[in-house]
C-alpha cells in the first residue's frame, strides 16, 4: 500500500476500485488480494481470479463489471470436509433449510427465492452448483430439483 499511496492511489484496507477494477487514476487498474472493490479486500483466489479476468479485459479496452464475489470456502478439519459460503445466517433471522443425517449436515440460506449462504459440513457434494446459484443471484426454482435430491425439503 505505500507503493500505492506513493502514486496518488485511494487506499484504505486495500486499493481501491471502481467496477470496472480501475483506481482512481484512470490508467491503473487493481486486482486480486490488494484491490478493494467496496467495504473490504476479499482476499481469496476466486475473487482475484474474476477481478483478474475483468481487469485485464477493461485493460484491454471492454467493458466489463465487477460486481463482487461470493465469499465461499472449503476445508477439511481433521479429516471432515467442511464448505460455507456467503451469509450462514447464525443469528438465525433469515429463511434456512437444513438436513442432517450420520456424519454429516448441510444448510442453505434463503432471502425470498435466492439463496444467500450454505455451510455443508462432512458431505460438500453440490456445493458448487449452490454458490454458483448464489453469484448469479438465480431463482431457486432453477436449481431445485438438485436441491431436492440432495435432500432439502422444498
Amino acid at each position: 500500500l505505500d507503493l500505492a499511496e506513493s502514486l496518488g492511489l485511494e487506499c484504505d484496507k486495500g486499493i481501491k476500485v471502481d467496477g470496472s477494477l480501475r483506481t482512481n487514476r484512470a490508467d491503473i487498474f487493481a486486482a486480486g488480494d490488494v484491490a478493494q472493490f467496496g467495504a473490504m479486500p476479499y482476499g481469496i483466489w476466486p475473487a482475484a481470479m474474476e477481478e483478474g479476468k475483468i481487469a485485464g479485459i477493461n485493460m484491454a479496452g471492454g467493458s466489463e463489471k465487477y460486481t463482487g464475489t461470493t465469499m465461499a470456502n472449503t476445508l477439511k478439519v481433521v479429516g471432515i470436509d467442511l464448505a460455507s459460503a456467503g451469509d450462514i445466517d447464525a443469528e438465525g433471522k433469515l429463511e434456512s433449510k437444513s438436513v442432517a443425517g450420520e456424519g454429516i449436515y448441510k444448510k442453505i440460506v434463503l432471502k425470498g427465492n435466492q439463496i444467500v449462504g450454505c455451510i455443508m459440513l462432512g458431505e460438500t457434494t453440490g456445493f458448487a452448483k449452490v454458490t454458483k446459484a448464489m453469484s448469479l443471484k438465480q431463482d431457486i426454482s432453477q436449481i431445485r430439483d438438485h436441491l431436492i435430491a440432495e435432500g432439502f425439503d422444498l
